[in-house]
């Protein structure tokens, strides 16, 4: 996956950088980029559980005719 750089960062950021080092800058990319990649699979995991859930209820209302 393709992480934002540090100029395009301050680019987003604005006026909210202009105070940051480049490490400061950097840190909250990979930060970020750490709670973007953990809300995903996140995401994913709980779409996995609710389409279980639902092929599995289903089943059930399929079988009780």
């Amino acid at each position: 996956m393709k992480q934002v750089t540090v100029k395009e960062a301050r680019d987003i950021l604005g006026d909210e950088a202009a105070k940051m080092s480049d490490d400061e800058v950097q840190r909250l990319i990979d930060d970020l980029s750490v709670m973007a990649k953990w809300a995903l699979e996140e995401a994913s995991r709980s779409r996995t559980q609710n389409a279980q859930s639902v092929t599995e209820r289903s089943k059930n209302d399929s079988t009780e005719v």
